[in-house]
């Protein structure tokens, strides 16, 4: 056989499995699509949902309001495009707000391979990158769920994605309207969901320095940044939109008294984690290993290495990897303990790692001689996804009975029997949304944090937390609520 008629196979079977990863994702997307939004990490889902709840029904676009620890009624913590979007699909289509959300994330989830078609050209990877690219990442057990689910990690991934397409298509050619592109999704992609983008901007940040060591950077440092003076307009932007962005939303934070604990200062600590967590080896195996490799692409990955073995050992295909993989561990690095207590947050650098195997299994397909082994290595990388997600907990957690969510029949239960004004107050579910959204009504919540003098005082004068709004002699209390 020659190689064009290898060649011609090859692609043959790469667009054949990219046929099947899109209709496989959307068989997924039918798979409890008329479900609640709860579950996994409902807390953190319908927290997203209330938000694009309250833009419709009171024109609350920004500031966007998140009712659920009281006045001022608001919890401003990322830049709300994507609840914007739902909002407005749901505005114009009369879709249910759940499935909105869930069309949203999944209508981006099919988006994100797009963008790396340019950065691939930019990197000068293989041809067949961006195909093997689409193909693990639409068949990965993580995106399969997360992109399905009223959240904004996949929208956020997008943004970052194509800001980085964007950034190589300025370098490429330097135009005012490039330039202007990359600004504002930069901008927006920061605001978004600043611990996603975080990774893309280290990268892009290094694509630009690499750019200018070869317009002599190195030998004249000032006069090359004074003549690409754009580049630092770039990041320069982003940083100031982020900086100004967190002053605002913790001027209203500060306004409220469960809610001014949750101001960026005294988060530090909670997003990005101690250095015992970084140097503690159990929390490298557990979130970057067993966690986010069986949840991308299975254990059948450890047969990867012995696959690509002849052509591992290329510079090209060393840089390649080192450079993935290095973007893979990044996140966890800087928001260390956001990523130990998430299993969502995995969605910001699991695509570095199925990018990995696109690049190993890329650089085998350029050689004649090892068609076998390509295709051995689709076989293993697809075959262990599948297997992966119908043997895990997100297949599981598709195919649960509505009648489980009893958060949802709470909230049912007090949409019917409370004031449309009210506020219900709420004991035990942690800081969970589920229970205001499903109630369409503002809700009080006693987190953890809260002193024992303020639930005193509350129950004095429930001003103090609920404003002018009644509170009912309704108190919700949960023993347990599964935060996923």
């Amino acid at each position: 056989m020659g190689i064009t008629q290898k060649n011609s196979l090859q692609e043959k079977v790469l667009w054949a499995l990219l046929a099947a990863s899109l209709l496989h994702a959307f068989y997924v997307l039918y798979l409890g699509f008329e479900l609640p939004i709860l579950g996994l990490h409902g807390f953190r889902q319908t927290q997203t949902a209330i938000s694009a709840y309250y833009m419709v029904h009171e024109g609350a676009w920004l500031p966007y309001m998140t009712p659920i620890l009281g006045t001022p009624w608001m919890i401003p913590l990322e830049f709300p495009l994507y609840q914007w979007i739902v909002a407005v699909l749901h505005i114009v289509s009369g879709i249910e707000m759940d499935q909105a959300g869930r069309l949203v994330s999944f209508f981006f989830f099919l988006l994100i391979p797009l963008p790396v078609i340019t950065i691939s050209r930019y990197l000068n990877f293989p041809k067949q990158f961006p195909l093997l690219f689409a193909i693990f990442f639409y068949f990965t057990p993580l995106y399969l769920f997360w992109g399905r689910t009223f959240l904004i990690e996949v929208h956020a991934v997008f943004l970052a994605v194509l800001w980085l397409a964007a950034l190589t298509r300025y370098l490429d050619q330097r135009t005012l309207f490039r330039l202007l592109i990359v600004i504002v999704v930069g901008i927006l992609g920061g605001l978004v969901k600043v611990t996603t983008f975080a990774a893309f901007a280290l990268f892009g940040a290094a694509l630009c320095l690499h750019y200018l060591i070869k317009k002599s950077f190195l030998k004249k440092p000032i006069q090359t940044l004074i003549s690409h003076w754009p580049l630092i307009v770039i990041f320069a932007s982003q940083l100031v939109a982020i900086l100004v962005w967190v002053s605002w939303s913790d001027s209203i934070k500060v306004q409220g008294e469960i809610t001014k604990a949750l101001t960026s200062d005294l988060l530090t600590a909670w997003n990005f984690g101690s250095w015992e967590q970084r140097t503690e080896l159990q929390n490298w195996y557990e979130v970057l290993i067993r966690r986010t490799v069986r949840s991308t692409i299975g254990w059948g990955v450890l047969l990867v290495p012995l696959l690509v073995l002849p052509i591992v050992f290329q510079r090209r295909v060393i840089m390649g990897v080192a450079v993935t993989l290095l973007l893979y561990i990044t996140p966890f690095l800087i928001f260390t303990n956001l990523h130990i207590e998430h299993t969502y947050y995995q969605v910001a650098n699991a695509l570095f790692l199925v990018a990995t195997l696109a690049v190993l299994i890329a650089y085998l397909s350029t050689d004649p001689k090892h068609q076998r082994l390509f295709l051995a290595a689709l076989v293993v990388v697809v075959g262990s996804q599948i297997h992966s997600f119908y043997s895990s907990q997100f297949y599981r957690a598709m195919n649960v009975e509505e009648s489980h969510y009893y958060e949802k029949e709470i909230g049912d239960y007090l949409k019917d029997h409370t004031p449309k004004d009210s506020v219900i107050v709420i004991h035990g579910t942690a800081w969970t949304s589920a229970i205001p959204y499903y109630s369409e009504r503002k809700g009080i919540i006693f987190v953890a944090w809260i002193s024992d003098e303020l639930i005193v005082d509350f129950h004095q004068d429930s001003s103090i937390l609920a404003g002018e709004f009644p509170v009912p002699r309704v108190n919700v209390i949960c023993t347990q609520i599964g935060l996923g």
